[in-house]
């Protein structure tokens, strides 16, 4: 014969709670911390839930996302994500400079000399600008030009004074050398629209005496006239178009273009 024992009760688990003879789960109160990394915990009806903020995940929020290598970070695209414990962190790579989440172009400042003999550089929306002086040319200004253009017609006075302006002189050496003056003829004149070609010869001192204005007489091997010139027609020597670009001569007064020579 068995005694039944009356002051017996059912005994609780400890991640519930209730009578005993109705239990809920109770895992959350009972198990201070159970979601790490200030996740909040949830009861269930049969168990429990960790909802994670957006730095972790898992099933206690124990793993850090890294945001960097899953690509949820907000870093600019010219900067580098670097992943944290919960967090992430943006750093703008070199030749800019910002936050990491917005960068802009910093060439110049940190790149002295970018630009080369003197030139002017600017930041762009991408990258950066060399804006160079009229004698050089390039992404870096690196190319130098010992002859340049003189875009504006002006008398042979004025012609010079805007050549010596600039750090030059209206052309000379580059004209009594053939190979010279054939490049300049090909690649910088003949690439333009029509015109003539002011350059630095003149019989100004002596009516006939012909030489350049760094004091070098004329020779029939030194210039180029055309046959028949100079002729007399003025004292400034010229480039003329309709004889193919080789020298006469012509009044001072008369505006044309110039080839300046540094």
């Amino acid at each position: 014969m068995y005694e039944w024992n009356t002051q017996l009760s059912p005994t609780r688990n400890t991640n519930y709670t209730g009578d005993g003879r109705q239990c809920r789960p109770n895992f959350c109160s009972a198990n201070v911390g159970l979601c790490k990394n200030n996740g909040t915990c949830l009861d269930t009806s049969t168990a429990y839930n960790c909802s994670c903020n957006i730095w972790y995940s898992g099933n206690h929020c124990e793993q850090d996302i890294d945001e960097c290598s899953t690509g949820t970070h907000n870093c600019h695209e010219h900067a580098t994500c670097i992943n944290t414990v919960g967090s992430f962190q943006c750093s703008c790579n070199a030749n800019y400079t910002g936050d990491g989440r917005q960068c802009r172009p910093n060439f110049c400042s940190t790149n002295v000399g970018l630009c080369q003999h003197n030139g002017t550089c600017s930041d762009t929306s991408t990258g950066y600008n060399c804006s160079c002086n009229i004698w050089h040319s390039g992404n870096h200004c690196e190319q130098e030009h010992d002859h340049v253009i003189m875009t504006t017609k002006r008398n042979w006075a004025n012609a010079r004074r805007y050549c010596q302006s600039i750090g030059g002189d209206l052309a000379t050496w580059g004209m009594r050398n053939a190979t010279v003056r054939n490049w300049i003829v090909t690649y910088l004149i003949k690439t333009r629209l029509p015109g003539d070609y002011w350059i630095g010869l003149n019989d100004l001192e002596r009516e006939g005496v012909w030489k350049y204005i760094d004091g070098v007489p004329r020779t029939n091997t030194n210039t180029d006239f055309y046959p028949g010139e100079p002729n007399n027609s003025g004292d400034c020597g010229h480039l003329y178009y309709v004889q193919d670009f080789a020298m006469d001569d012509h009044p001072c007064s008369s505006n044309k273009l110039a080839i300046c020579e540094q």
